[in-house]
């Protein structure tokens, strides 16, 4: 019973308390480091859309599957969001932005990576369903 009300004190999510986050503070120049490490990666994440989108496309012209097709139509998109939002940082000033400012990049960053995630084991999920029929 202690160690549940410590974690809610901790956190602001007393019912799911493993989204909590350790939040030791860190200096303002190695939190601006740490983001701006984040939106160099416009290579990595052309690339792993890219090979979504070829993947979905040799899954849904073997089974003209139309979910399979929503899928990689929607990483596509979100792939192309997360250029543009790296794109916008950039042109916003990059680390030199306020701290504010760069929590709010972080978080878009963070959402459209989740994002991506879940279509990602959605493809995964309807691949292997099907394939197990």
């Amino acid at each position: 019973m202690e160690r549940r009300e410590k974690v809610r004190k901790l956190t602001r999510v007393g019912c799911m308390p493993w989204l909590a986050r350790d939040r030791r503070p860190v200096s303002d120049a190695v939190y601006r480091d740490l983001v701006s490490t984040l939106f160099t990666m416009r290579v990595p994440i052309a690339g792993f859309g890219a090979l979504y989108g070829i993947v979905g496309l040799l899954i849904y012209l073997n089974w003209l599957d139309r979910v399979i097709a929503g899928l990689t139509g929607a990483a596509i998109v979100v792939t192309a969001a997360r250029i543009v939002l790296i794109n916008r940082y950039h042109r916003a000033g990059g680390a030199l932005q306020e701290i504010a400012v760069l929590r709010r990049w972080e978080l878009g960053y963070e959402l459209l990576t989740y994002l991506f995630a879940v279509l990602l084991a959605g493809l995964n999920v309807r691949g292997l369903t099907a394939h197990a029929r």
